[in-house]
């Protein structure tokens, strides 16, 4: 079963063979199951296949032949894409909603968002007492606007918000963002709801403030910015918060990936996974450049640092050994990823040694949950993960978004996920 608590369908058995795409169920009930295109089907958990069709409870079809020996009665697994369940149907829908809403307030009542939209409805400024308002005059007080209902002198007892008819509510925040005011401050709603709006070339002093007091106004998930090419987007909020050894993070953030990866780089100079992420190349050499790019764009003094865990010590490709460190930039994990494992650290009963898992980076960050193909590098080039696979192997993410395993002396893509903060 996956983190999102999705099964991986495997009833009954199935008959492959060697260099064809088509797959034969017996004892299956594919249909019946709900599984769909775009679903993960593996015999060895080793090799990945994609559905491209269901057509009946005991027939489907791969993207590409199968590789495996040709076999009868074998154990399968189907791995479910979460970007068709229900819990991603209704984000979809509700982001829709609220793209709608938001393109309605652009269009149909931007003369009443100001002093620089038209002037239909006059736009007053902040409200004060002692002042004479006409009929649908707007109002800034607080952090709303208001439209006056009728011509009347403000005093205090009619002001906005008091009890009285003089002014309505027109739900639209001073700001502009009309979801904070449907939904309020705070992660929970915020890595909820996919917005993707583009936040300009350079953070704001309010963003800075949204960011360190943890109300994340203004900012949703999938915003982003774009400075020197790079489309720097939002991937989850708070995501490292209270992890760590001692006291635990307490500072709020905003955690960052870029769309495409950045540059490409190995994560060793031989096939070899000794030492694990903590030991490798990558780890002490090949991230600088990234560090580089993002100190450039967000300054250094903004670039969380938190502690993490990592693998420092493999055996028989199996991480034994763990240290944590001062985390700033990093490679993903499978689970930021996928929200699952596929080739790093599991329990295999067939071996003997139960492995551990090192990392803090457990969950799918919110991004990927909600839109499932930005997994996938804008630019499509695989990119690294750090687990191992094996003696010498590292895990990444294809350019069609499954994952796979490569020599830790390939030159694979680097797309990094930090953190920002005040």
């Amino acid at each position: 079963m996956d983190s999102a608590g999705i099964p991986w369908y495997s009833t009954g058995t199935v008959n492959v063979t060697q260099g064809s795409s088509n797959v034969v169920g017996v004892g299956t009930n594919w249909v019946n199951a709900g599984l769909k295109v775009g679903d993960i089907f593996t015999i060895d958990k080793s090799r990945l296949y994609q559905i491209t069709a269901i057509n009946s409870n005991t027939s489907l079809s791969l993207q590409e032949a199968y590789q495996g020996a040709t076999g009868t009665a074998q154990v399968y697994f189907v791995i479910r894409n979460f970007a068709g369940t229900m819990q991603a149907q209704i984000a979809a829908q509700v982001s829709e909603l609220v793209n709608k809403y938001e393109s309605y307030i652009d269009t149909e009542l931007k003369q009443i968002t100001g002093p620089a939209g038209p002037t239909s409805f006059p736009y007053r400024g902040t409200w004060a007492t002692g002042r004479t308002y006409n009929g649908l005059d707007v109002v800034q007080y607080g952090n709303q606007l208001y439209m006056a209902l009728y011509g009347h002198t403000s005093t205090s007892s009619n002001a906005p918000g008091a009890t009285g008819t003089a002014w309505t509510n027109l739900l639209i925040s001073a700001s502009g963002d009309i979801l904070t005011t449907t939904f309020g401050s705070g992660p929970a709603f915020h890595n909820s709801i996919f917005r993707g709006k583009n936040l300009g070339n350079s953070i704001t002093s309010s963003q800075w403030d949204a960011i360190n007091n943890g109300t994340f106004d203004e900012l949703w998930l999938g915003d982003y910015w774009q400075i020197n090419n790079v489309i720097w987007r939002i991937a989850d909020l708070d995501y490292y918060l209270n992890s760590g050894d001692g006291n635990g993070l307490q500072t709020h953030h905003a955690l960052i990936i870029p769309d495409s990866t950045l540059y490409s780089s190995v994560m060793n100079n031989s096939a070899t996974s000794d030492g694990g992420y903590l030991g490798s190349l990558m780890f002490s050499e090949g991230l600088e450049e990234a560090k580089s790019k993002i100190k450039a764009v967000f300054g250094e003094t903004h670039i969380l640092s938190h502690r993490d865990i990592a693998a420092s010590e493999i055996t028989n490709g199996i991480p034994s050994d763990y240290a944590f460190y001062d985390a700033t930039v990093d490679l993903m994990t499978e689970a930021m990823v996928y929200g699952c494992r596929f080739f790093g650290a599991v329990y295999n009963s067939v071996s003997t040694t139960i492995p551990s898992i090192y990392t803090l980076g457990n969950s799918q960050v919110s991004l990927f949950r909600v839109r499932h193909g930005m997994t996938i590098a804008r630019n499509k080039w695989h990119y690294w993960l750090r687990e191992t696979a094996s003696a010498s192997r590292f895990i990444y993410v294809n350019s069609f978004g499954y994952p796979g395993t490569q020599s830790a002396s390939t030159s694979y893509g680097v797309r990094p996920v930090f953190a920002i903060c005040a």
